[in-house]
């Protein structure tokens, strides 16, 4: 699928605004004490323009153990700071991430966090930025840290175009 960006014309993993392809439900992931990528994709080289950016959508259950988990958003190698829910079985955690270029530029950038559990209702808001050049293919990688003992099931992963 092809999209028009500031007259250039763009090729985006799927349908409409989406800039990869919806990645849907797949097996659980046991944790290792460190940093693991549960979901991942490639944003296009430009498809993100100066003053543009993405929202993506994460769902995850913490469905083996009740050790606490972290998330984390990894945007061309630069992690933002964790999204840390209570530990409890069954769990699900959603977060969105806002990742815009600042207006003019195609290497700085934005990146809000809101992360929502859905056991004791914890709510996590950061803030962070990146310098990463949206001109050239970015690797987002959603990641999670949690002891050996507990696994999280990914349940979604979309990423949109906010243009």
């Amino acid at each position: 699928k092809k999209i028009e960006n500031n007259g250039a014309v763009q090729t985006v993993g799927s349908a409409d605004s989406s800039a990869c392809a919806y990645q849907g439900p797949v097996s659980a992931v046991t944790g290792t004490g460190a940093a693991a990528t549960y979901y991942t994709c490639a944003l296009p080289a430009g498809v993100m323009g100066a003053g543009q950016g993405i929202i993506i959508t994460v769902v995850a259950k913490h469905t083996a153990g009740t050790a606490a988990v972290t998330y984390t958003l990894s945007f061309g190698g630069t992690s933002t700071t964790a999204v840390l829910p209570g530990g409890a079985a069954n769990q699900l955690e959603h977060i969105t991430y806002l990742i815009m270029n600042n207006p003019g530029s195609t290497n700085a950038q934005t990146i809000s966090t809101l992360g929502q559990d859905s056991n004791g209702g914890t709510n996590s808001i950061k803030l962070d930025t990146a310098a990463v050049s949206t001109a050239s293919a970015v690797t987002i990688n959603l990641q999670f840290n949690v002891a050996a003992t507990d696994a999280i099931t990914p349940e979604m992963f979309l990423v949109e175009l906010k243009q």
